[in-house]
């Protein structure tokens, strides 16, 4: 679910995002009538705006008709842009966050993968560009792993040659994980795009190794809620918060501007 104010005080809208699969732009000047945009395709969970971009961000749940395209840039409609998928996400995103002066979006999802992908720039529309994905980068990934080693769990068996998916492990209750299992922290480097490692880039472009989430699990490592600092001097802080009640604040040296860096004193 998600509501959002954009547009200038000449032309006023409201972006709405809800559990009805469908998101809505709505012209303040003439309530009442047929929204501007209106985009179905599963069910909405979270919505962001920027004054820099005519469209929304919407980030959804996991299904058929989304997976893997759960964060997506909505272009109003002026132009007949398509829908192009943001960030690297293969399970629910409950939440997504835009930031007007690092020109970067940000999402948590259930899995425990918070990523970020640096917008081009705005002459260059995603609907011309390729290799957007480029600018996707890992903040952090949060795993729930057992405290006293790995479970014994029964492995399907081989049918042929028919390969099999081993299944994994993992809490099935508030009161196991909490008893059972603990959280770990992988942090990625994020001071200068040259310090993400190869094997992180190949994983954001082809969404290899992203973390899935189970239905079965309690997913203690959920993030459910993400936010850029609204403040230009600290543009590049972003807040992130989980199902275990644990807020950070990560910092995003590569997105610092160059206006923002500090200068080197020639005395």
């Amino acid at each position: 679910m998600g509501l959002a104010f954009n547009g200038g005080p000449l032309c006023p809208h409201l972006s709405t995002a809800s559990l009805d699969q469908e998101a809505k732009v709505w012209p303040l000047q003439r309530p009442g009538v047929v929204p501007t945009t209106n985009y179905r395709k599963g069910t909405m969970r979270s919505l962001d705006v920027s004054p820099h971009w005519n469209g929304i961000f919407v980030s959804g749940e996991e299904s058929v008709v989304t997976n893997p395209a759960l964060v997506i840039f909505k272009e109003n409609g002026y132009h007949g842009f398509a829908n192009r998928s943001l960030a690297a996400h293969m399970c629910t995103v409950w939440s997504i966050s835009v930031s007007p002066w690092t020109n970067a979006a940000a999402s948590g999802d259930a899995a425990g993968e918070l990523g970020a992908i640096a917008m081009p720039f705005l002459a260059q529309n995603l609907d011309h560009l390729k290799n957007h994905v480029r600018g996707r980068l890992p903040v952090y990934r949060l795993s729930v792993v057992p405290l006293q080693g790995e479970p014994k769990v029964a492995t399907p068996k081989k049918r042929g040659k028919r390969k099999t998916r081993a299944l994994t492990s993992g809490p099935t209750s508030l009161q196991e994980a909490l008893t059972d299992y603990g959280l770990a922290f992988n942090d990625a480097p994020l001071e200068k795009w040259s310090d993400i490692p190869a094997d992180e880039v190949q994983r954001l472009t082809h969404y290899e190794g992203t973390n899935i989430s189970l239905p079965n699990h309690y997913h203690l490592n959920s993030i459910n809620m993400v936010s850029w600092s609204p403040n230009w001097c600290s543009s590049n802080w972003l807040l992130s918060g989980g199902q275990a009640g644990i807020a950070r604040v990560s910092w995003i040296g590569m997105l610092l501007g160059e206006s923002k860096k500090p200068q080197n004193d020639a005395s």
